[in-house]
């Protein structure tokens, strides 16, 4: 067995995370895509769906706009339950990949997902959020973003 990519400490910060966010984390999810398409619309045009003349707030209720919140809910879930088995992920990854390079999909567009995922985790953990937190879930998604674009 490989070395291990995340520190059992960081994996059970960010588990218990994911853990406390569970009874409302499609909600979370489709909080960070709205924040996403709010604070960089550039992104907008990368959704055959979204209409870019419209903010992430007004397309919230768009059916595709649920369900890609959903395929990343999904995607991060099953990744981050298991970041040292993330190997195991490859060829879904590597699918993702293709589906994102043909959609333009830059490292910087990955860089203000996981900004804005911290932010709102920030938002909703409140006083349990600490520096702890917030080096082990930027660890964890820089792990799932290596291995999704290498």
């Amino acid at each position: 067995m490989g070395e291990n990519l995340i520190s059992d400490g960081e994996n059970a910060l960010v588990l218990g995370d994911v853990q406390k966010l569970s009874p409302d984390y499609e909600e979370f999810v489709r909080d960070v895509l709205e924040q996403l398409m709010n604070e960089y619309p550039e992104v907008n045009k990368m959704f055959p769906w979204a209409d870019e003349s419209k903010t992430g707030t007004e397309q919230r209720d768009h059916p595709r706009f649920h369900k890609h919140a959903k395929a990343i809910g999904d995607t991060l879930a099953r990744c981050l339950g298991d970041l040292n088995g993330i190997e195991s992920q490859r060829e879904q990854l590597s699918a993702l990949k293709k589906r994102h390079d043909n959609r333009k999909v830059e490292q910087r567009h990955f860089d203000n997902l996981g900004a804005i995922i911290l932010e709102n985790l920030a938002k909703r953990l409140g006083s349990e959020w600490t520096e702890e937190h917030k080096t082990a879930w930027t660890n964890a998604y820089g792990i799932i973003i290596t291995k999704m674009t290498s």
